[in-house]
């Protein structure tokens, strides 16, 4: 299969400038392909290949000169790229994913590039680039990278490090798989995770660790901005480096938790059943955002997604509207007064104690061998979104509730 391996690397300030230019060179690029694209179709409903645009990087060579001080192959994966932008944005409007319509990058666009095989090539541990003369090392001069690489993307992070994307075929070794180990998990601020075998998994909010150090680069930041016209000074690039330092930090630390999280149940577990939670939604909350973004829910996702299609397992996404941390997993009953404070309530049902992501984890649980278990169709690393007719998605009357009472019973 093929996956992605980024590795960090260290180039020479010489090496560090011809990334940049080179980065820049396939931004502009970009922006005027995009220009002649929207210019065409508005004026003339013509619509222009990317042949065609290939054909006219000769003439902004000649008209920008820096474009010709750089490799042509970054260039041409930059008009590549724009049209993989353009055919997400026609799927998205057939109801194929969401992309919107491609739009210009500016200077605080994320700075990067892709070659492909004639633009580098890897030896020793170490990346030779095309209009590089000396060679990029890795972090580990001994690591070799899995399998045959396609294509790299180098970029650079807020932190100023640079970094290597390869694009490689690789071969995952598959877990022993029973077929019997089936798990639902409740997703949650407080605790990060709760599995329906009663097994936590602790928020390390790593966000809070860091906030007073984040909080005190910010206010540099802020009081050596420029003014609208003015220049950008020294000391303000050296503050947004220490603050994209702090964030790099965070984001790392959160990365690599969840992706030890999920690495450890898509090798566990045979079928995994989470909830369809609106993350989007959700982090509109003035008093739960900071709390939910911290948590990475939607890297969590995103993460099992692909690891349950490597390990040869099974994802099942019940639907969001199922009111799982409200309702009794023992007697189904609905405690509709649930606040979200309460971490602990008792069914007026059948008298039952019941934690409350535990109770969620159980619910989701029997939600997906609900679905599991009808004609619904697999749902091997995509969504299952039943009706609410649909056994184990909760009662007819949740799909008459209206979007405020619907984003109120997922926030549950």
């Amino acid at each position: 299969m093929r996956r992605a391996v980024k590795v960090r690397l260290y180039p020479t300030p010489a090496q560090e400038s011809l990334f940049a230019r080179t980065a820049g060179a396939a931004r502009k690029v970009y922006n005027l392909g995009l220009g002649v694209r929207k210019d065409f179709y508005e004026q003339d409903s013509i619509s222009v290949s990317t042949n065609d645009l290939m054909k006219m990087l000769p003439l902004w060579k000649e008209e920008f000169p820096y474009l010709g001080e750089v490799s042509d192959v970054a260039l041409q994966q930059s008009l590549r790229n724009l049209d993989t932008a353009y055919t997400n944005f026609f799927k998205a409007c057939k109801g194929e994913g969401k992309a919107r319509f491609p739009r210009f990058k500016t200077r605080n666009s994320r700075v990067s590039f892709r070659l492909t095989t004639n633009g580098f090539r890897v030896k020793d541990g170490q990346l030779f680039v095309a209009k590089s003369k000396e060679a990029v090392p890795f972090k580990d001069a001994n690591y070799t990278i899995p399998g045959d690489a396609s294509s790299v993307t180098i970029s650079r992070d807020a932190a100023g490090r640079w970094q290597a994307s390869f694009l490689v075929d690789d071969v995952v070794s598959h877990p022993e798989t029973t077929g019997e180990k089936i798990v639902g998990i409740d997703l949650g601020v407080k605790t990060l995770a709760v599995t329906s075998d009663g097994e936590e998994f602790a928020n390390p909010k790593h966000f809070d660790k860091h906030a007073r150090r984040l909080a005190k680069y910010q206010r540099q930041t802020a009081r050596r901005k420029p003014k609208p016209g003015q220049k950008a000074s020294a000391n303000y690039r050296k503050a947004q480096v220490k603050a994209g330092r702090v964030h790099a930090k965070i984001a790392d630390s959160r990365r690599n938790a969840i992706h030890q999280l999920t690495t450890n149940l898509a090798k566990r577990y045979d079928i995994i059943i989470i909830e369809d939670l609106n993350v989007a939604g959700l982090i509109k909350s003035k008093r739960m955002s900071r709390l939910i973004a911290d948590a990475g829910w939607g890297e969590f996702r995103r993460q099992l997604e692909y690891k349950t299609e490597w390990y040869g397992k099974k994802l099942v996404v019940i639907d969001r509207f199922s009111p799982t941390s409200k309702t009794c997993s023992v007697c189904k009953n609905v405690n509709k007064k649930l606040m979200l404070s309460e971490r602990e309530w008792a069914c007026t049902g059948c008298g039952a104690l019941h934690d409350r992501d535990l109770n969620a984890a159980k619910n989701i649980l029997a939600a997906g061998l609900a679905v599991l278990g009808s004609n619904a169709q697999d749902a091997c690393g995509g969504n299952i979104r039943p009706g609410p007719d649909s056994s184990g998605t909760g009662s007819p009357d949740e799909a008459g509730k209206s979007s405020k009472q619907r984003s109120a019973l997922s926030a549950a």
